[in-house]
C-alpha cells in the first residue's frame, strides 16, 4: 500500500512539472563554461551599471547544499525577487532574452528556485588564522528555474544573465575593480625656492639713532689693610754709680 502511494505522489509530482508553462529563449543555443565568462567579462548581460549603483541584495528564503570536495559546494537555494529595481532588471533580462513572458512577472515579488554551485577560493592565512572565503555562486548550465508570484508558476531555460542577476554581485565588483581605468599618476611638484630679498640701500638723510655706550662702573679695588709690626720692647740702660775703670 505504501509502495503504491508513492508511486502514485512521484506521478503527480511529475505531471505538476510537466505541466508547468516554460518560457523558451528567442535564440536558443547552448551554453558552455567558456561562453558564460567571455559574457561575464564582455558584460553582454548590462548589469555593471545595475550593480554601480548597489540595488539591495536579493533576499535567500531557503538554502541547502552539500560539498563533494573542499572546494566546491553543490545546492538548492530559493531566492525573492522583490518590486524594485530587483523587479525591473530581471523583467528588463526576461523581456530581452525571452519570449512571450507573462504579464504577472512584472507586477509583484518573484520567487526564484534553483540549483547552485559555490566554487570556494583556498584559505588565505592571516595572524596565524586561516580564513575562509564564502566563495562564487553560480547557476550551473544544467540546472531548472522556477519562477511563481502567488499561484502562478513558470520555468525558464537556462541563461546566464539571470543567475548573474541573483549571485553576480561579488563577480561584477571585482570586474569593476579589474577593469575601471586607472587614476593618472599624481604628479609631484617640486617645493619653490624662496627668493633672495633684496638689501635695502641705505639712505644717508635717515641715519639711525645711535645710542650712547654705557660705561660699566669700575668698582674701586679695595686695599687691603696692613697691621703694623709690633716692635720689640727696649729695657732701658742703668748706670751704675761707680766710675769707670782706667783704661
Amino acid at each position: 500500500m505504501n509502495h503504491t502511494i508513492q508511486i502514485a505522489s512521484l506521478l503527480t509530482a511529475l505531471f505538476a512539472t510537466a505541466c508547468l508553462p516554460s518560457l523558451e529563449l528567442k535564440q536558443p543555443q547552448r551554453f558552455t563554461d567558456p561562453m558564460v565568462k567571455r559574457l561575464q567579462f564582455e558584460d553582454r548581460c548590462g548589469l555593471q551599471r545595475y550593480f554601480d549603483r548597489k540595488p539591495p541584495r536579493i533576499l535567500i528564503l531557503s538554502e541547502r547544499a552539500v560539498s563533494p570536495d573542499s572546494r566546491t559546494e553543490v545546492g538548492q537555494a530559493e531566492v525573492l525577487v522583490r518590486r524594485g529595481p530587483q523587479l525591473t532588471e530581471l523583467g528588463r533580462i526576461l523581456n530581452r532574452f525571452y519570449r512571450e513572458v507573462p504579464g504577472w512577472l512584472y507586477g509583484s515579488d518573484v520567487t526564484v528556485a534553483t540549483d547552485f554551485l559555490r566554487r570556494i577560493p583556498r584559505p588565505v592565512k592571516g595572524r596565524g588564522v586561516f580564513r575562509q572565503g564564502r566563495g562564487v555562486v553560480v547557476i550551473p548550465t544544467t540546472a531548472t528555474i522556477t519562477m511563481a508570484s502567488g499561484k502562478n508558476k513558470v520555468e525558464i531555460a537556462y541563461h546566464p544573465c539571470v543567475g548573474e542577476l541573483l549571485f553576480g554581485r561579488q563577480t561584477y565588483r571585482l570586474r569593476r575593480l579589474v577593469l575601471s581605468p586607472a587614476p593618472p599618476p599624481r604628479r609631484i611638484r617640486p617645493r619653490p625656492v624662496p627668493r633672495a630679498q633684496p638689501r635695502a640701500r641705505p639712505n644717508p638723510r635717515a641715519q639711525p639713532r645711535v645710542r650712547p655706550r654705557v660705561q660699566p662702573r669700575v668698582q674701586p679695588r679695595v686695599q687691603p689693610r696692613v697691621q703694623p709690626r709690633a716692635q720689640p720692647r727696649t729695657r732701658p740702660r742703668v748706670q751704675s754709680p761707680l766710675p769707670p775703670l782706667p783704661r
